[in-house]
């Protein structure tokens, strides 16, 4: 599915991230429900929390995420620390 959305959306990056797996990038982050969806604009994070797994309903969260002029939803420390590691790693 959200291979779909990302097809859709050619002037967006996506990422997918493992907790487990990638918590070097994740850190300490707690995730209570899945699946959980993390927007940024640029390096910043406007958006985390959960969400349904339909296309429609995803798409319709980074419209509303890239179009807005604020942060969606309060988001935690070790979002923002993520964001620094993905957006500022040296390649």
């Amino acid at each position: 599915m959200y291979e779909s959305v990302a097809t859709e959306h050619t002037n967006m990056r996506f990422a997918w991230l493992d907790i487990e797996d990638d918590e070097a990038l994740t850190g300490g982050l707690e995730i209570e429900s899945f699946p959980a969806v993390a927007i940024f604009r640029g390096a910043e994070p406007v958006y985390f929390g959960t969400t349904l797994p339909q296309a429609g309903i995803v798409a319709q969260l980074l419209r509303t995420a890239s179009s807005a002029s604020t942060t969606l939803t309060p988001i935690p420390d070790e979002v923002r620390d993520m964001a620094r590691s993905l957006f500022y790693r040296a390649p």
